[in-house]
């Protein structure tokens, strides 16, 4: 009897605070704060590679949306599920120089991406996003290529090659990269090695 006594209030507070958490009810588990930040901050990196993404206007209600996201899981590829996702690509700032995404707050072909990658990542769960590498395929791609030829004509001597040296180690934006005091900075320090 005694032992009843004491798991009853133990079973109450249990019971209020699954009544008390919307996403318990909602979803049948809930993501914890630190599990969402961990997720966006890869989001955040592959998205700032991706495209000219600088800025989040809207810290919380950015976190909130990406939550949203996270919940949809396996759903999310559903069209009504979809504005979520137009939702959160309108809540980040991007630069309006954008070659492959022009309009990207509103491009439907960064959407698939952004969908694309939820799904390929399980929703960025995975532990690790692969960042371009030196192959046949990066030589097309036209963002690197749009780079290389800036900058070549910016009078420096540079490669594709040392283009990803500088995105993989110093973990540049093709955004920052554009920057003209980039230019100068690269042009004096060109001859440093990588550490």
């Amino acid at each position: 009897m005694e032992e009843g006594l004491f798991l009853m209030p133990k079973l109450n507070k249990v019971k209020e605070k699954i009544e008390n958490n919307c996403e318990l009810q909602l979803y049948g588990y809930t993501l914890s704060d630190g599990e969402v930040n961990r997720r966006f901050e890869k989001f955040w990196t592959w998205l700032q590679r991706e495209t000219t993404a600088f800025r989040i206007l809207n810290d919380i209600k950015t976190l909130d949306i990406f939550k949203e996201i996270l919940y949809l899981e396996d759903q999310i590829h559903l069209g009504e599920n979809r504005d979520k996702l137009r939702e959160l690509q309108k809540s980040i700032t991007y630069s309006k120089n954008d070659i492959i995404y022009p309009k990207a707050w509103v491009n439907i072909d960064l959407t698939n991406e952004i969908l694309k990658r939820f799904i390929e990542s399980n929703n960025f769960e995975e532990g690790t996003i692969e960042y371009p590498s030196i192959d046949d395929d990066i030589c097309e791609n036209d963002t690197y290529q749009g780079i290389y030829n800036i900058l070549k004509e910016e009078g420096l001597e540079i490669t594709i090659e040392n283009i990803l040296r500088i995105i993989n180690i110093l973990k540049f934006t093709p955004e920052q990269i554009y920057n003209y005091k980039f230019i100068e900075v690269y042009k004096n320090d060109q001859h440093l090695r990588d550490n």
